[in-house]
């Protein structure tokens, strides 16, 4: 790691850390494709695979939220997915970097703690996500740290405005550990 990523640590995120949430949510995010402190609150209680990055000891500027999502119920989905137990993907729902920490290294880190805990835990076995096929920094950091996207399109899948969405995966590798 460079200097620069160095000036921020990563650890598990907790409800305490709602309102930080909410903050990086509405300054990254359009008010269509925020969540509202409620899910943001659900995510946060229910699974431990949500992380935060904090700069200064308690600063959080940046966060990864993910849940697991039962693919079987909806059909905009690659059909392999419905194939897989849903208790096996775990979804990275909202990733978000302040502005002044962009380019630091605190994307990599926040991905890289997901993919680091999914391999040691016996519950994962797959990592998915969706991203605007218009965001093509996302679409790199994500194929930087092993994302695979899909050849499957979501045709309309994001309002405000309304655009495709590519569905990314990365196959858990149980084998290899990531380097840290």
């Amino acid at each position: 790691m460079d200097s620069a990523a160095q000036t921020f640590t990563i650890r598990s995120a907790n409800n305490q850390d709602l309102l930080a949430f909410n903050s990086i949510n509405k300054e990254c995010f359009s008010e269509g494709e925020s969540y509202d402190s409620y899910t943001i609150l659900y995510i946060l209680i229910d699974n431990k695979y949500n992380y935060v990055a904090v700069k200064n000891e308690n600063e959080i500027v940046g966060y990864v939220l993910s849940y697991f999502l039962d693919y079987t119920e909806y059909e905009c989905y690659p059909p392999a997915f419905a194939e897989i137990p849903c208790n096996k993907i775990l979804t990275i729902c909202s990733l978000a970097v302040c502005q002044s920490m962009r380019n630091k290294g605190v994307g990599d880190a926040l991905i890289k703690q997901v993919i680091e805990n999914a391999t040691n835990s016996d519950a994962i076995d797959q990592l998915a996500l969706q991203v605007r096929v218009s965001n093509d920094k996302a679409i790199r950091l994500y194929e930087r740290n092993g994302f695979i996207r899909d050849a499957f399109i979501l045709k309309d899948y994001y309002n405000d405005p309304i655009e495709d969405g590519y569905f990314m995966s990365f196959q858990i590798n149980k084998k290899n550990k990531i380097d840290q």
